[in-house]
């Protein structure tokens, strides 16, 4: 199983663009954000997907262990629950915003 480290790290913190004086937001790299300037798009490097892959490691291989306990019916059953709880999350979280749209 490939691990992806996802988190918070020092490591991989950037400072925030700085507003360019006519209301928009620079980006990271000095270019210009696109549209309205607020958006920020941050990269990770190698370096600091590893430190999160790294950071992450304990937690992994004790979920791993958890998951090794289960049969492969169980790991379905566990599946099955796991999707529908979010579709359900996700039909709510749309009737909720086209609620807030319509007031």
């Amino acid at each position: 199983m490939e691990r992806v480290g996802c988190g918070s790290s020092a490591a991989a913190r950037r400072e925030l663009p700085q507003p360019t004086g006519d209301g928009r937001r620079a980006t990271g790299d000095g270019r210009r954000a696109t549209g309205d300037g607020r958006r920020v798009t941050l990269t990770a490097t190698t370096a600091h997907r590893q430190a999160l892959t790294d950071a992450m490691a304990p937690m992994l291989d004790g979920m791993d262990k958890v998951v090794a306990g289960f049969d492969q019916p169980e790991l379905d059953t566990i599946a099955r629950w796991l999707t529908g709880t979010v579709s359900v999350m996700r039909d709510a979280t749309l009737a909720l915003a086209a609620e807030n749209r319509d007031n």
